[in-house]
């Protein structure tokens, strides 16, 4: 039996700062950050702004102790801010945007359009705040999308 994996105790922030390969956190950042900011594409959606998690948990199959419940929609925010936010000013600027975006298989580009979807004051970077409103607007367009896809339109193939 291989030996399992080593312990990642550090929450998966190696990764996030470029020392993961293929499948890592800033991989996966990355993705997200460019879907946050298709999805935000001026469409202005704003949803609840209370601090509390706007996912549901779902309960352990087989017995045992449920799941821990899912991060806040801020608490997300802010991970995402501090690993891209390289001097800890908490805040992401363009030229770290830029320099996380080029360093995971991005764009400056990329960088320019996340940071134009996702900069709603327009002051050159994205705060907290901005970031977990967009994730906000996200998670609405994902939840209207699913309410109004026609019943059955989705199949799981074996």
């Amino acid at each position: 039996m291989p030996p399992p994996p080593p312990d990642d105790d550090d929450g998966g922030e190696r990764q996030a700062r470029g020392s993961g390969g293929s499948g890592s956190l800033a991989s996966d950042m990355m993705a997200l950050l460019m879907t946050m900011q298709q999805a935000s594409g001026g469409s202005g959606t704003e949803s609840t702004s209370s601090g509390a998690s706007e996912t549901s948990g779902v309960s352990a199959i087989g017995g045992g102790a449920p799941p821990p419940p899912p991060p806040s929609i801020d608490d997300m925010a802010s991970s995402l801010v501090s690993a891209v936010d390289s001097d800890g000013d908490g805040s992401i600027s363009s030229s770290e945007l830029d320099s996380f975006a080029t360093s995971n298989g991005g764009t400056s580009d990329d960088a320019s359009a996340i940071l134009s979807s996702l900069d709603s004051d327009g002051d050159d970077q994205i705060s907290v705040s901005e970031m977990a409103s967009s994730l906000r607007t996200l998670l609405q367009t994902m939840q209207n999308a699913l309410a109004s896809a026609p019943t059955g339109s989705m199949s799981v193939q074996a």
